[in-house]
């Protein structure tokens, strides 16, 4: 591991600039609104993931019989499906799957993810908070565990590719069939509510308002 970590290091500087470059246009808002207003977030405001997230879903499958108390204990709805978690388990315990670059990946994004939106709930998060800009800038790190959902996908898809060649070619188009339609069951919110717009809330819409927003950003 001592002679990788040189190159390793490298390769994560050069990665580390590249993630640089691209998040610079939105990280560049953030900062010309706390040139402009002097507004950041302090430790005290970031929330942090909850336990209940990863049982909180309002899909119609899962809202109805257990899933609501959870939702309102949750500070964002986490849950990735009994079919995803299940494909997700059948990639990372075959050995085939498991020596694929892409899967490892896929596995440290999800798990540095939770790491960051769990931060918060660490004792030495204040320090955190002061080295590392994106904890000054996002308020909702719970919020992240967003690309967990992803990554678990990504995982699942892996999985799929394991039951295809375990089975194939004689029971996979059933076992197709049964992966296809109970993922979107597993994630139907129909049918939805909605609530009437009637119209942009007078405070908005002052001209009081509107030329504090103007004289603020320097818009005409």
């Amino acid at each position: 591991w001592w002679r990788r970590a040189g190159p390793f290091a490298i390769r994560l500087a050069v990665a580390a600039m590249v993630a640089g470059v691209l998040l610079s246009p939105y990280l560049y808002q953030y900062w010309r609104v706390n040139q402009l207003m002097g507004f950041s977030r302090g430790p005290g405001d970031s929330e942090p993931l909850a336990w209940a997230n990863v049982l909180a879903t309002t899909a119609r499958a899962h809202y109805g019989l257990w899933s609501e108390r959870f939702v309102r204990m949750s500070t964002a709805n986490m849950f990735p499906g009994i079919i995803a978690a299940v494909l997700m388990i059948v990639a990372m315990t075959d050995r085939r799957t498991t020596g694929d670059p892409r899967v490892r990946m896929c596995a440290a994004i999800a798990i540095g993810c939770l790491a960051v939106a769990a931060a918060p709930l660490l004792p030495f998060y204040p320090l955190l908070h002061r080295l590392i800009p994106l904890f000054q800038i996002a308020r909702q790190l719970a919020d992240i565990g967003q690309i967990v959902l992803l990554m678990v996908a990504v995982l699942a898809g892996f999985g799929v590719a394991s039951v295809y060649r375990r089975w194939q070619p004689r029971v996979w188009p059933l076992i197709a069939t049964v992966i296809l339609l109970g993922v979107n069951l597993e994630a139907t919110r129909a049918p939805m509510g909605f609530v009437w717009f009637d119209g942009v809330p007078a405070v908005y819409r002052s001209e009081e308002h509107t030329s504090e927003l103007q004289s603020r950003f320097g818009i005409s």
